[in-house]
């Protein structure tokens, strides 16, 4: 394997033998992540293998906000009057052929690094992921996620912790 380069979504690249071992969101990338870029509703980074140019790995950015429900369950946040404004990592995925080589923490390294460096300039108070299991629970985890609510999948960093890590990191 050569080294991943992240670069913007490009269409033109085949999308066709990305599989992540998750049939939804290998089904969304393959069918889906071109329309919602072109519509304004997500912004996906790729990440590239430089020996053959292959897809290896993406993560997918949209605004988002904590409605106030969540907030009412959260045992991260206290009683709020208006929904957080947030960060979703929508998706966020490595094709079969690199994982367990460290793949979904550069990624994840990637998008956060991103996310730290927008948050100059874009106010947001947290980035928030779904965990589709346990293993991705455990996942987030190390990076310094916690869950929203008490047993759930749903995840949140604040962004003052995100830019004190990336702070840290230079």
């Amino acid at each position: 394997m050569g080294m991943i380069v992240f670069s913007p979504f490009n269409a033109d690249l085949p999308r066709g033998d990305f599989d992540c071992g998750n049939e939804a969101v290998t089904r969304w990338f393959r069918e889906q992540a071109g329309q919602q870029e072109r519509s304004d509703n997500v912004r996906t980074t790729l990440g590239l293998e430089t020996f053959d140019g292959r897809i290896a790995t993406f993560y997918s950015l949209v605004a988002h906000r904590i409605e106030l429900d969540e907030l009412a369950r959260s045992t991260v946040y206290s009683a709020r009057r208006y929904p957080i404004p947030a960060i979703l990592i929508a998706q966020l995925a490595v094709n079969i052929r690199y994982q367990g080589k460290g793949l979904g923490a550069l990624t994840l390294g990637a998008a956060l690094t991103s996310l730290a460096e927008t948050s100059q300039t874009v106010g947001f108070e947290a980035v928030v992921v779904d965990a589709v299991d346990n293993a991705a629970l455990s996942f987030y985890t190390k990076y310094g996620f916690v869950p929203l609510v008490e047993d759930g999948q749903r995840m949140v960093l604040a962004t003052s912790a995100l830019r004190a890590s990336h702070a840290s990191a230079q």
